[in-house]
């Protein structure tokens, strides 16, 4: 009798830490963008982990009478002319100006569940005013544009003077992403306004990286409960019969 209690409780144990592991796992670095270059793909992929290049929209001649938007090898990052900017939040989600990322789990099954993203911003500015930028992140998870949620937004003032290599004057900015429902890719999109549409100030971003962890397969996880299960019921028949 007694061990038939010990085969339960050790059998019980082990039913907990699968358990504990189906529905939590160790937050660490999925992915980073360090722009080295200029090059938009990412640096570093964890395991388990699928990511896409940072894209832009209307790269294209337009409001600024230059490329609009871009990614920058002396900055090390993503850059958007204020010339082609709005001044608000509303103008910034209805803006066709905007940087989008997409990662996902790699396998058929496994979820992502993100905790956080860090990144640094600010502005290359040879005008002869301080400018404010602010930047405003969406997910697919509430939709883009107009209308949908924004999960992030910051603003920061950008000294006149302050050149490509030294723009980044807000580091660090945390986005918690820990409210949203693992799931099996996320998309993300950058956008910004400026206090000044000036040629001579230019908006920028990088060194981009998200932290979260993948959720192995759920029949896998259902599969191992079930074979404990098994385990503990044999061992207690077996206890039995002794």
């Amino acid at each position: 009798m007694k061990q038939n209690k010990n085969y339960i409780k050790s059998s019980l144990f082990y039913l907990s830490a699968m358990g504990l592991l189906a529905s939590s796992a160790h937050a660490a670095t999925i992915v980073t963008y360090e722009f080295a270059g200029g090059s938009p793909s990412p640096t570093n992929i964890a395991t388990g982990v699928v990511a896409q290049s940072f894209a832009f929209s209307d790269a294209s001649s337009g409001e600024s009478g230059a490329t609009d938007i871009g990614f920058s090898s002396s900055s090390l990052g993503g850059y958007v002319r204020t010339l082609a900017l709005g001044t608000s939040e509303a103008a910034a989600l209805a803006d066709d100006d905007y940087f989008t990322f997409t990662i996902s789990a790699e396998n058929p099954g496994e979820l992502l569940d993100l905790e956080s993203m860090t990144f640094d911003y600010g502005a290359s500015n040879s005008s002869s005013f301080d400018a404010t930028i602010s930047t405003y992140i969406q997910s697919d998870v509430g939709g883009f544009g107009t209308g949908n949620p924004v999960i992030y937004s910051d603003s920061v003032v950008v000294p006149q003077g302050t050149t490509a290599g030294g723009a980044y004057v807000s580091t660090g900015n945390t986005v918690v992403l820990s409210g949203l429902a693992p799931a099996e890719s996320y998309t993300f999109q950058f956008r910004f306004a400026s206090s000044l549409q000036n040629g001579n100030i230019i908006a920028r971003f990088g060194d981009v990286a998200v932290d979260g962890a993948v959720i192995p397969e759920p029949n896998a996880i259902g599969f191992a409960l079930l074979s404990m299960v098994g385990l503990l019921a044999y061992r207690v028949r077996a206890s039995r019969k002794k």
